[in-house]
C-alpha cells in the first residue's frame, strides 16, 4: 500500500486528483508547499520527513521494479526501496547517513524507524554494482553526490539508470550530473509523478550510450 500517495490525496485541495485515473497525464500539482488555514501548516515538509521527497505512484514503482536488480544511492528513510521490495524488486539501498544514525541530517526521534533496511554507504558504492540498475531519487541540490555515484557506476561498466528528480537547472543534482546525463546517457522512458506546487520532478529511465 502506498501510504504517501494516499496521504497526499487526502490533503485539502488535493481532491481534484481523485477520480481522474492514475495515468501519467492525469497528475496535477498538489496544494502549495505551505497552505494556510489558521495556523500555517507545512504539509510538504511533514510528509517528506515521514516518507520521501518524491511521491511514488504504482506506475513509477512498476517501471523501476522492472529494472531489478537495483542499487539505490541516497535512499533516505527507504520509502521507495520499501515499495520496490514489495513489488518484488531486488534492491540494495544505501545512504551516507541512514535514519538510525545520530549524525543523520534528516532523522528525528519522532520520525520513527526506516521503512526498510538501509545500508550505510556513499556514492562510491554505485561502482561496486555495475550489474544492477542505478537508482537515484532526489539527489541533493548543488551536491556532487549524484555526479560521483554516476561516475563510479559508469566507470565500472553500469548501463542503466532510473532517476527521479528535476531537469538541469532544477533543485536536484548539480551541473556535473546533468551534463553527464546529457552527454553520455539516452532517455528511454519518462513517467510523470504527482507534484507539489513549484516542483517539477519526474522519473526518467536512461541507458548508457555506446
Amino acid at each position: 500500500m502506498n501510504d504517501y500517495l494516499a496521504a497526499c490525496l487526502a490533503l485539502p485541495r488535493a481532491h481534484g486528483l481523485l477520480g481522474r485515473g492514475f495515468a501519467s497525464s492525469s497528475w496535477d500539482t498538489l496544494p502549495p508547499m505551505r497552505w494556510s488555514k489558521g495556523d500555517r501548516v507545512d504539509y510538504r515538509w511533514d510528509l517528506i520527513r515521514r516518507y520521501a521527497f518524491a511521491i511514488p505512484t504504482d506506475e513509477a514503482v512498476a517501471a523501476v521494479a522492472a529494472l531489478s536488480p537495483l542499487v539505490e544511492i541516497g535512499a533516505g528513510r527507504g520509502y521507495w526501496a520499501h515499495l520496490l521490495r514489495e513489488a518484488g524488486a531486488d534492491v540494495l539501498a544505501f545512504d551516507t547517513y541512514p535514519p538510525r544514525y545520530a549524525d543523520s541530517g534528516w532523522w528525528r526521534p519522532g520520525d520513527g524507524e526506516p521503512w526498510t533496511r538501509i545500508l550505510r554507504g556513499g556514492p562510491e558504492r554505485a561502482g561496486r554494482y555495475p550489474d544492477r540498475t542505478l537508482f537515484l531519487c532526489w539527489p541533493p541540490y548543488a551536491s556532487g553526490m549524484a555526479a560521483r555515484a554516476l561516475r563510479a557506476y559508469d566507470r565500472a561498466g553500469g548501463r542503466r539508470l532510473a532517476y527521479v528528480g528535476e531537469d538541469a537547472g532544477g533543485c536536484t543534482g548539480d551541473r556535473a550530473f546533468h551534463a553527464a546525463l546529457e552527454r553520455d546517457w539516452r532517455a528511454e522512458r519518462d513517467v510523470d509523478l504527482p507534484r507539489w506546487s513549484g516542483v517539477h520532478d519526474h522519473l526518467t529511465i536512461y541507458r548508457r550510450q555506446p
